[in-house]
């Protein structure tokens, strides 16, 4: 497990352990959902549970990244190794990361709505394309993105 994934499922935990989450009680399976595409791209690095619990997604430099669903935002801010960073709570013990972004459109406890743009991928004006590292956790567990959504 890489040193960020393992510091990012701690997060995780710690945020749960404090019932962060709106739905208290038991969570309804994500596979009940429906999520809302948070960048149309290609997938370039695929999900492993245990060396990567996310999935990177390729796409036009610039182009806008979304909420999967409606939730608030519990963490923007820059890490070293995703650089900027949303980090968003749902309802059923949900919550989903958007990592590698290059400008971030939302703050801390802002609330939003399924498909709201929440920030942008890509870089500077040398570089054609970006990628999203997305992550999506239900009660403290890495689900496979690709599992849900079609990106």
């Amino acid at each position: 497990l890489e040193e960020s994934d393992s510091l990012l499922s701690e997060s995780v935990l710690e945020a749960e352990q404090f019932r962060l989450s709106s739905g208290a009680g038991k969570s309804l399976p994500a596979e009940g959902r429906i999520f809302f595409t948070p960048l149309k791209g290609l997938v370039s690095a695929s999900f492993d549970k245990y060396a990567h619990p996310a999935v990177d997604i390729t796409a036009k430099s610039g182009s806008v990244v979304s909420a999967i669903a409606d939730g608030t935002v519990i963490y923007s801010g820059y890490d070293e190794e995703l650089e900027y960073v949303l980090i968003i709570q749902h309802d059923d013990n949900l919550v989903s990361l958007y990592g590698k972004c290059f400008r971030i459109l939302k703050g801390s406890s802002d609330a939003v709505k399924a498909g709201t743009p929440i920030a942008l991928i890509g870089g500077d004006s040398q570089s054609a394309t970006g990628h999203l590292h997305f992550a999506l956790w239900q009660d403290g567990e890495a689900l496979d993105p690709s599992k849900y959504i079609t990106f």
